[in-house]
Parts: C-alpha cells; sequence; structure tokens
C-alpha cells in the first residue's frame, strides 16, 4: 500500500478582535497578564483537523502553530511600552492546549463489547429532574472513526444536539456518540474499496447494539420508548443495519446521505421497519454515496404506505447563514454529499414545511 505523506501547510490569518481577558479568554475591563486574540474561521481556514489519507481519519493537526507578532508596540495601563508578545507558537489542540466548553458538555468513555471490540464514545447527559428522557444516537461518518471520541463529535457539529436550541424540544435529551475503530461499513476486510453496502454485514452491528443496549440498562433515566438513532454517510448506513436488524427497538431512524444499496434488501426488511418513523435526508449532488442509495428504499416504504416517513432533498448544500462566501461573493458551497450540515444548523424540513428537530422530538414507540 503506498502511504502518503501528512501534508503540512501554513497560510496567514485573519485578526478580528483582540482585548485584555482572563486566562480562559473572557474580556475583563481590569488590568490582565493575559490577551484574547479573536481569528477568522471558515470551512476553508482554522480547521485544528487533518484528513489523513492514509487512514481516512481526521486527525488533530500535531503540531498546530500559530506565529503571533506584533508589527508595533502596545502601552500598558501604567505607562510601560511592550516591543514583544511571550507567546508559545505551539498549542495543544489535542490535549490541554485548547479552551473549548463544547467538549466541557460531553464525558468520554469506552465500552467492551460482547463481539470483543472496545467502542470509545461520548455522552452528554441532561439536568437530572423526576422525568425520564429520551436517547438520541448520533452515529459518525467514515472520517470520525478511531480511539478519540473528541473527534466524533468535532469533527461535526454534533456539539448542536447539546445545544439549548435542540434540547429544549426534547425536555432534556441524552446524547450519544458511539465511535468506530475503523468504519461502520467494515465487513473485515479493513479496506475502504471492499466496504459493504448491505451485500454483507458490518462487523460492528452487533457490538455497537451492545452498546447502545448497555448504556440504556445503564442509565435508568432513559425512556425506553423514545431511543432515536441516526447518523450520516458510514453512519448513516450503519442506521439502516441497526433498524433492519433490530426494527422494534428503536422509536425512530434519521439517516443522512446513507449508504445501504437497496440491491441488498429483501421484502421482508424492508416491511420490518415500515411502521417505524423515518427520516432521510439527502443531497442529488452527492457523489460518494449519491442519491440512488436513498431514494429506492423511500419509494418502497412509500408502496408499503409508510404512515410517518418523511424526506429532506437538497442539491447544493451551500452556507445559508451568510457567514461564508466563496471567491464570487455567492454562499460558500461545501461538498454536496455534507448534507448532515443542514441537519446540524436545524435547517430540516419536509415537503410539508414540519422541522425535522420538531418531528424527532415527537417520536415515542408504542
Amino acid at each position: 500500500m503506498r502511504v502518503l505523506k501528512h501534508p503540512i501547510t501554513s497560510s496567514e490569518r485573519t485578526i478580528l478582535a483582540v482585548y485584555a481577558s482572563d486566562e480562559s479568554g473572557n474580556e475583563v475591563r481590569t488590568a490582565s497578564k493575559h490577551i484574547a486574540i479573536e481569528l477568522y474561521a471558515s470551512p476553508t481556514e482554522g480547521s485544528p483537523f487533518i484528513f489523513d489519507l492514509n487512514t481516512l481519519f481526521n486527525s488533530w493537526c500535531i503540531p498546530y502553530q500559530l506565529d503571533v507578532r506584533l508589527i508595533g508596540t502596545l502601552e500598558t495601563v501604567d505607562g510601560q511600552t511592550i516591543d514583544a508578545l511571550n507567546i508559545e507558537k505551539e498549542i495543544d489542540v489535542a490535549g490541554e492546549g485548547k479552551i473549548c466548553p463544547q467538549v466541557a458538555k460531553f464525558n468520554n468513555a469506552a465500552y467492551l463489547a460482547k463481539d470483543g471490540r472496545t467502542y470509545a464514545y461520548g455522552e452528554y447527559v441532561p439536568a437530572k429532574d423526576d422525568h425520564r428522557h429520551p436517547l438520541v444516537i448520533w452515529l459518525h461518518g467514515v472520517g470520525e472513526g478511531g480511539k478519540d471520541p473528541e473527534i466524533a463529535y468535532l469533527g461535526n457539529k454534533v456539539t448542536a444536539l447539546t445545544e439549548a436550541d435542540f434540547q429544549k424540544r426534547f425536555g432534556g435529551a441524552y446524547i450519544l456518540v458511539p465511535q468506530c475503530p475503523t468504519a461502520w461499513m467494515d465487513a473485515g476486510s479493513g479496506d475502504w474499496e471492499h466496504w459493504t453496502h448491505g451485500e454483507k454485514p458490518s462487523i460492528y452491528t452487533e457490538g455497537l447494539f451492545y452498546l447502545i443496549d448497555a448504556y440504556v440498562q445503564g442509565n435508568p433515566a432513559i425512556d425506553p420508548k423514545r431511543i432515536i438513532v441516526g447518523g450520516c454517510s458510514n453512519g448513516g448506513f450503519m442506521t439502516m443495519e441497526l433498524v433492519f436488524n433490530h426494527p422494534d427497538y428503536f422509536a425512530a431512524a434519521y439517516p443522512v446521505c446513507q449508504g445501504y444499496d437497496n440491491a441488498f434488501v429483501s421484502d421482508e426488511m424492508i416491511a420490518s421497519i415500515k411502521d417505524l418513523p423515518i427520516w432521510f435526508t439527502y443531497s442529488t449532488l452527492d457523489q460518494p454515496l449519491s442519491d440512488a442509495y436513498s431514494v429506492p428504499l423511500i419509494k418502497r416504504l412509500k408502496e408499503l404506505k409508510s404512515e410517518n416517513l418523511h424526506v429532506s432533498i437538497f442539491d447544493k448544500v451551500t452556507d445559508l447563514t451568510d457567514r461564508f462566501k466563496d471567491e464570487n461573493g455567492d454562499s460558500y458551497a461545501y461538498n454536496a454529499h455534507w448534507s448532515w450540515i443542514r441537519f446540524f444548523n436545524n435547517q430540516c424540513v419536509d415537503e410539508n414545511g414540519i422541522n425535522e428537530w420538531d418531528w424527532l422530538a415527537e417520536q415515542s414507540a408504542k
């Protein structure tokens, strides 16, 4: 196998603001030995991750360096002149060198399943009260595999599921983010060119289910009638794999740009999920996993009169926040495979205007 060298890149960064701060970067109006520098970040600038072409995983940029220099002088409140800053260039983004409030909301752990494999995972636990709460499971894409669950929930905007806008709809929800050691579509070869699309079972299907069920059993505040599973790309495939294997376990599923091939779905399999609430999301311009994976399944479910079936369809996946522009000043266009961006930004509605987050919060097994 040809081993590719890790790329080393550098670029100028755009400074948005500079101010005195406390040691956590919060702005202060009093004298301080700390300063905070806000840098512009975009889809093409400032990521702490790099996609490793050898492993097909996202990994932390090591080293991650910022060369910050004064082009003039600073004057302190007591009249002293500063002509240089004492700033360490290298930042330990993979460890203690980062301040990331989103990470602090998660607990990281690992589970040794009955299949003999260890699965890392991240969990978010809502505030305790006298009620049971739903469990929302997110299954990552290929880039977030490995043994570091922080990558599984930071590689995409999974942290949105812990924020108030999502949580308030559920009255507080547990969030479980399992991490696959390789790829959810791995049927045993370990070779991405031979990933399964359903012709063979994934080697992780039952181990992942053991993890999910053990997590539910270990958290009595989880409502077993409100277990919701979803994921993108590889994780979308595994979402379908799980519901085909355990159709009565889940209250709902929300596969995004999923990769389970209709050719390997028997009549019995599709019939087993016709009463399961499912929300498909995909882009018509997706190339890695085209809409040919989702469209036939949706058609067959409609033919079976599936009553709680919803779909969000996009062509381009562009930035709708007006934050990011391309060189022509138009809204930045992401890779069309990345339709999960729509889900995490709460931009998915169906043909009747139903909002996906609202819909997910309403689902409960009979």
